[in-house]
């Protein structure tokens, strides 16, 4: 079993990095229907990864790794396809926007599996009222009201800019979520401890 395991993961991160090359080279000479083929074939390896390496991404630091490759992976796509080189801007700042996608998939895989492994629903919660809820204040308040940044933050293509915010209200909705669904189970499964730890042992 542990060798088809393995096997099967080599074979996923082989599909993932061949997928993705072959979009790279071939972007623009592919037909849509085989270009969205291989990005089926590529979220398929990149499922297999995910429930493959499960354990490791349930960590804070892991969680934050990820986040920050999303955030360099959009810088870079911003820069391709600011730049005057028609590979960079057609084939080389799309796969990077791929990727960045790929890389959001997997921070918002890494913060369910984290909540599900580790009883970390309250420190979701904290995080997020404490920085989601000024962060969206602020920037309502800068929009100028909340249609204003509602609308703003779809008026712009995301090759031609990118801020911080977009990784921090990504996430921090994410972890809001996810706290308030484990914290229920969570208090529930401690009240039947401290019940349990209440009744004499009639052994």
């Amino acid at each position: 079993m542990a060798n088809i395991v393995r096997a099967t993961t080599g074979l996923a991160w082989g599909l993932f990095a061949l997928t993705n090359a072959t979009l790279l080279f071939g972007m623009q000479g592919l037909p849509l229907w085989l270009q969205l083929l291989l990005l089926g074939f590529s979220l398929i390896a990149l499922a297999w990864l995910l429930l493959r390496y499960n354990r490791l991404l349930a960590q804070w630091r892991v969680a934050g790794l990820v986040w920050l490759t999303y955030c360099l992976l959009r810088l870079f796509s911003v820069w391709c396809h600011a730049g005057g080189i028609p590979f960079l801007r057609d084939n080389l700042a799309t796969l990077a926007m791929l990727l960045a996608i790929e890389a959001m998939l997997t921070g918002w895989f890494a913060l369910l599996v984290l909540v599900i492994r580790r009883d970390v629903s309250l420190a979701y919660l904290v995080i997020f009222f404490a920085l989601g809820a000024p962060l969206i204040r602020a920037l309502v308040i800068e929009a100028g009201g909340v249609l204003n940044f509602l609308i703003g933050q779809t008026a712009e293509e995301p090759f031609h800019r990118f801020s911080v915010t977009e990784p921090l209200i990504m996430s921090l909705s994410c972890m809001g979520t996810l706290g308030f669904i484990a914290f229920l189970p969570h208090l529930v499964w401690l009240l039947i401890k401290e019940l349990r730890g209440r009744w004499p042992n009639k052994g």
